[in-house]
């Protein structure tokens, strides 16, 4: 594409000016079709380029039409997958909530058996030493074997 003159600067001639941006400075000529003087033949060429520009026209017009048809196809399928993304978003959001959920259950469950097994202990070595209070040899066995293991504790 030749880029055309800058209109402010003055051109050599009323219908020349020089083409700044063609490597070998070739002039542009401003002559309108009708001005010069062309020949039956070449007049009827010039009718077959309308004939080509035409149909070059109608299939720059068709090509556009395809471009904007895929276009909205492509801003469709994008609002689709939009919204896909929107609705999956929030699928995992209500997830995480669920997640959050059995977590803090999890976690009180845990504490309950926690104290569960403390209060079992608990009860465990109270019917033991009930047990071992009614039999002396085993009550004796116990202290010392507790007095050893304070001892131990101590040391």
């Amino acid at each position: 594409m030749r880029k055309l003159p800058d209109p402010r600067r003055p051109s050599t001639g009323p219908d020349l000016a020089l083409d700044e941006s063609s490597e070998d400075g070739a002039w542009l000529s401003f002559q309108r079709a009708g001005e010069n003087e062309n020949s039956p033949g070449e007049r009827a060429d010039g009718a077959h380029d309308e004939s080509a520009d035409d149909e070059r026209v109608q299939e720059m017009e068709l090509r556009l039409r395809e471009w904007v048809e895929r276009v909205e196809t492509l801003e469709t399928e994008l609002g689709y997958l939009k919204r896909d993304l929107e609705v999956r978003i929030a699928y995992a959001r209500e997830l995480e909530h669920q997640v959050d959920e059995h977590t803090k259950a999890v976690r009180w469950a845990e504490k309950e058996m926690i104290a569960m097994r403390a209060r079992t202990s608990y009860r465990l070595a109270d019917a033991v030493v009930r047990q071992v209070g009614r039999q002396p040899a085993l009550e004796r066995l116990g202290r010392r074997w507790a007095g050893r293991m304070i001892g131990r504790r101590e040391s």
